[in-house]
């Protein structure tokens, strides 16, 4: 917020009285950004790429932990949903299974994960 705001105000020290005025008030929030990204962000993306989106954004350590915590847990299930949303159909030959398993890895997904993806999308179609 502070990059954005100080695009516009040429004075550093306004900038800084407005945001602790806004946080004060408990208009800005760490937690709250936090829990937006996740809710904008789990149905597309891993536990892994999530807190990398966080860091960007600049929310602190503390916060990413906390409100990330066992969220790697559905990871699995992310996955497989996102997979049968887009594919619907198991790879049936190299190039197919190649471009699955990279687009589940472009996602944040571990390479264990989008195997596991694979493999359960196969063995629910025989």
């Amino acid at each position: 917020m502070r990059r954005y705001l100080e695009r516009y105000c040429d004075d550093a020290e306004t900038v800084t009285r407005l945001l602790d005025d806004l946080q004060s008030r408990g208009w800005l929030s760490e937690s709250r950004l936090a829990d937006q990204v996740i809710r904008s962000r789990r149905a597309r993306a891993s536990a892994g790429r999530i807190r990398h989106e966080m860091a960007r954004r600049g929310i602190s350590d503390d916060v990413i932990a906390q409100s990330t915590a066992g969220l790697d847990g559905g990871d699995l299930d992310c996955a497989l949903a996102l997979w049968r949303n887009r594919f619907r159909a198991p790879p049936t030959e190299r190039l197919q299974h190649e471009r699955q398993l990279r687009f589940l890895l472009n996602r944040g997904f571990s390479l264990a994960i989008a195997l596991k993806v694979l493999r359960a999308a196969g063995a629910n179609e025989e």
